[in-house]
């Protein structure tokens, strides 16, 4: 995970290099889900549902909010560094890494094409996600 802000935005407001920078800026939050208030307080922000600029839980509205310049959001790096409206802003800041799940049904895993696939996925996503 990282934290974005389009261009725009980050012209009119500047680059936030440090999480100190980042305390005068606004961001898009999530509506009914705390987890980015969670991340937040654990770095030791006493943030709420109303502090942020904007919420939204639709993860693809969330991230069109970002882009149109409404503040600062989180997102996956492999997308946000892909997307050439947004930049990365404060790289060192300590984001959690999201958990990732590989799942199928049980009875679908007993067949040899299904299970070959999966050992293959689930070689290939640890390479990618360590």
């Amino acid at each position: 995970m990282g934290l974005f802000g389009s261009t725009g935005y980050l012209d009119r407001t500047g680059r936030p290099a440090t999480l100190d920078d980042l305390r005068g800026h606004d961001f898009v939050g999530y509506d009914t889900s705390d987890l980015i208030i969670r991340g937040m307080r654990a770095f030791g922000w006493q943030v709420d549902r109303d502090w942020f600029a904007v919420r939204c839980d639709h993860q693809t509205a969330y991230w069109e909010l970002v882009r149109a310049g409404c503040g600062l959001g989180f997102c996956q790096v492999g997308t946000g560094r892909r997307d050439p409206q947004v930049e990365e802003v404060a790289q060192n800041l300590p984001v959690p890494a999201l958990p990732v799940w590989l799942s199928a049904h049980e009875k679908m895993r007993q067949s040899p094409r299904i299970s070959r696939v999966w050992d293959h996925l689930a070689g290939s996503l640890m390479t990618a996600v360590s």
